[in-house]
Formats: C-alpha cells, sequence, structure tokens
C-alpha cells in the first residue's frame, strides 16, 4: 500500500510512506545513483530516492557531515500518515545534484538535513526478476535490488525538472519505467507467491507521541528529598578527598561565573513544579584540559520511580559519525585535536 499525507498550514512539508502487507505485492521504489556537489567542489556519489509524495528534498547528515556543509538554521515541521507530526527539521543545506550521465545537467535547491531518509530495502526485487525489457534499459539504478543506504530523497520540488520524454512497463503494467536525466528509473510491484510480513517505511523519521511525553511530565515525583540526600552523601565524600573537593567547587563556581547555572531565591514548600538534579564527580586522568568533570545526573528516578530524561525527547545526536571523521583524517597531510573544555556548554546566539 503506497500513501501520501497531506500538507499541514503553516510551515509543513509532507511525506511519503511505502507500506507493505501479507497479501500484497512487494513494491519497488524509483532509486537512481546520483553525484552531490558542495560549495566547496566536494563531491560524493549518493543513493536517491524519488519521490513525488514529498514536496521538499532531504540529505541525510552524514552526507552534510562528509562535505562540510555550512548549515543555515530552519524552521520546519514534516508531517507524516495521518498527519502526525515529526521531529522539526532545524538545518537546511545547499549543494548541487549531477546525473552520473548528463554531468552538464545540475539542479540547485535548498535541501533539508535528517539523521535517516528510510529504512527501505527492497529484497524482493533480484534484477533477474525485473522482465527484460526493462532490464535492458539504462538504469539509473543498475542494482535496484541493492541494500545500499539511500542518502538523498529527491522531491516534487526536483522531480519535474529531472524528467525526460519516454515511459515504458512489463506486460502486466504493474512494474514501469520512466526516463529521467539520470536514467530509467524503475517503480511498482510484482507478483510473487513469498508471504509477505507487514512493515511500514517512512522515508524520512519517526512520529513523536507529544501526549504522552506530557502525560509522563505530569507523573514526576518529588525530586527535592532525593537530590538532598544525593548532597549530604557527596560532601561527605569530598571530606575524604581535600583534592578533590577544591576541584569541585572550582568548577561549580566558573561553572556560575559563565553562566550555565545561576542561584535560585527563596522557595516555598510546593516543590511539584521544579526538578532537583543530583550531581557528582568523575575524575579523567587523561583529559588534558578538564581532569574532573560534574556529571548532572537527569536519570535519578524521583519519588514516582519517573525521571526528568524519561519525559524529555531525544534530541540530535552532538558528535560526528566516527566515520565521517576518519574520512577527513586521511584526507590532509597533517592534522591536529585538541581537547575543547566545556565543548557542549557553548550557547549560540
Amino acid at each position: 500500500m503506497e500513501a501520501k499525507a497531506s500538507l499541514e498550514n503553516g510551515n509543513a512539508i509532507s511525506s511519503h510512506l511505502n507500506a507493505t502487507k501479507e497479501n500484497r505485492s512487494p513494491s519497488l521504489l524509483a532509486t537512481a545513483r546520483v553525484i552531490i556537489e558542495a560549495p566547496n567542489g566536494r563531491c560524493v556519489h549518493v543513493r536517491a530516492l524519488l519521490d513525488q509524495g514529498s514536496q521538499a528534498t532531504f540529505v541525510s547528515e552524514s552526507v552534510v557531515q562528509l562535505l562540510r556543509l555550512p548549515r543555515k538554521k530552519f524552521d520546519v515541521t514534516v508531517s507524516g500518515l495521518g498527519g502526525n507530526l515529526s521531529d522539526k527539521i532545524l538545518h537546511s543545506v545547499s549543494f548541487t545534484i549531477k546525473s552520473p550521465k548528463f554531468c552538464a545537467t545540475t539542479f540547485t535547491t535548498q535541501v533539508f538535513v535528517i539523521s535517516r531518509i528510510t529504512a527501505y530495502v527492497p529484497a524482493e526485487f533480484m534484477l533477474m526478476k525485473i522482465p527484460s525489457n526493462l532490464r535492458e534499459l539504462d538504469l539509473a539504478d543498475p542494482t535496484p535490488g541493492s541494500n545500499d543506504r539511500i542518502d538523498l530523497l529527491i522531491g516534487a520540488d526536483l522531480f519535474g525538472q529531472a524528467l525526460l520524454s519516454g515511459v515504458c512497463h512489463d506486460k502486466s503494467r504493474n512494474l514501469g519505467a520512466q526516463n529521467k536525466i539520470f536514467g530509467w528509473i524503475l517503480s511498482g510491484s510484482r507478483k510473487t507467491s513469498n508471504v509477505q510480513a507487514f512493515h511500514i517505511n517512512v522515508h524520512h523519521s519517526a512520529n513523536i507521541v507529544i501526549d504522552e511525553a506530557l502525560r509522563r511530565f505530569w507523573e514526576l515525583g518529588d525530586s527535592r528529598d532525593i537530590a538532598l540526600s544525593s548532597l549530604l552523601h557527596l560532601e561527605k565524600r569530598l571530606e575524604r578527598n581535600a583534592d578533590v573537593s577544591i576541584n569541585y567547587h572550582e568548577f561549580m563556581r566558573d561553572y556560575e561565573l559563565l553562566g550555565h547555572m545561576s542561584r535560585i531565591g527563596p522557595m516555598d514548600d510546593d516543590n511539584s513544579f521544579r526538578v532537583f538534579i543530583p550531581h557528582h564527580p568523575v575524575l579523567r586522568d587523561h583529559s588534558q584540559t578538564m581532569k574532573l568533570r560534574i556529571v548532572f545526573n537527569a536519570s535519578r528516578p524521583t519519588s514516582s520511580k519517573v525521571s526528568l530524561n524519561d519525559c524529555l525527547h531525544i534530541g540530535p545526536k552532538l558528535q560526528n559519525d566516527i566515520s565521517s571523521i576518519l574520512l577527513r583524517w586521511r584526507q590532509h597531510r597533517y592534522v591536529l585535536y585538541a581537547d575543547i573544555a566545556h565543548m557542549f556548554f557553548i550557547e549560540r546566539s
């Protein structure tokens, strides 16, 4: 089953899903091999999904990191099936999309950055199962049944620009080919006797159940007594180690001076709308900048067994992929490395 979502009011972009159910034939989605060129001249070959059901073009976070693409802040909401909202898109990038077959033809557009495009795997589509009249075409994706990752979703903003004249079908007209700048793209279904397990592919992100997050937030219990008990235990620990105690107090003083925390005023007895977070030191002898690090434990359960972390949405990963780091490392003859103090406390206006 193929489903398209509708456009929400305001800054919203509809998405595309592909569902395969037990009594249906597996579907093949249109894929192509394309070249992405960054403004700095770096290029990478990626596998792209061509989807008219998406009103915008998306690129994976790994490609953005690999090409070192400059980001622009962007606040846009993506809606999925049934109008459910997914994660907000926080950044967009610009680059040029080229065809490996017609290098003179290029497309430049604003592309939204997302952690992962899709989990789509066309396991049933081996090239030998494609009818000969379609298999002999100059395919945009020579291996349409490949498990290669999809790093680019080309939406309706570029889909029409890549069109060429020419459409071809198999005898049953279930599987078709359309001519594009990138080559012929295949899409459709094939009859099969194999039973398919039910699954749904969402091409960009998972839905957020906002009501559930709010419900868990209001389930937060009392945290003051737990945090106070942890603090008293910490003070006894610091009394036994003068060096750690000095470093700990220096860290907290610097933390306050840098504006990462501030002192609270007088409080009443009602702590139901406050969350107190315990903290403790962690020693790191190998660190060149911070031998002692303070951990704020927001995973500590409150009196209701629900922690603050249980109620918060998991944000994007702050670290770069290790594969991207290693690739960049090998591109230069000389490299530098450093340990940055308070790296994740830096604020940008």
